[in-house]
């Protein structure tokens, strides 16, 4: 599924950020999967913020042998960072877009918020 492929595609670019492995085309197709998935056209934004979310540090550290937590948690900030520079214009605009949505609606009957 969709959450799968892109929760692979974050850590495999990570995990080689991490050892300065990068590749211009795994930064390439991770920026083109966020950017896909932040335009996506749903109502159901609690599966779209799941699916731009990054997998956790604990997570990624499950495929490593050896575990350098400060050199996981520099390499997971930078993708994340480099994400939200390139990025920033849409998510601030998503972001304005769901506040407004928030906003005139009066009766919460159109979101529903998990308690």
């Amino acid at each position: 599924n969709r959450w799968e492929a892109g929760q692979k595609l974050y850590s495999n670019f990570i995990l080689q950020t991490m050892n300065g492995e990068q590749s211009g085309k795994a930064e390439e197709y991770v920026f083109e999967a966020f950017e896909r998935t932040l335009a996506l056209d749903t109502n159901d934004y609690s599966i779209q913020a799941y699916a731009l979310a990054m997998p956790s540090e604990s997570t990624l550290a499950e495929d490593l042998d050896v575990v350098d937590p400060v050199a996981l948690h520099k390499a997971r900030g930078g993708v994340k960072k480099a994400i939200a520079f390139k990025y920033y214009e849409d998510i601030k605009a998503k972001y304005d877009e769901l506040a407004a949505i928030m906003q005139s609606s009066s009766s919460g009957d159109d979101i529903q918020l998990d308690a």
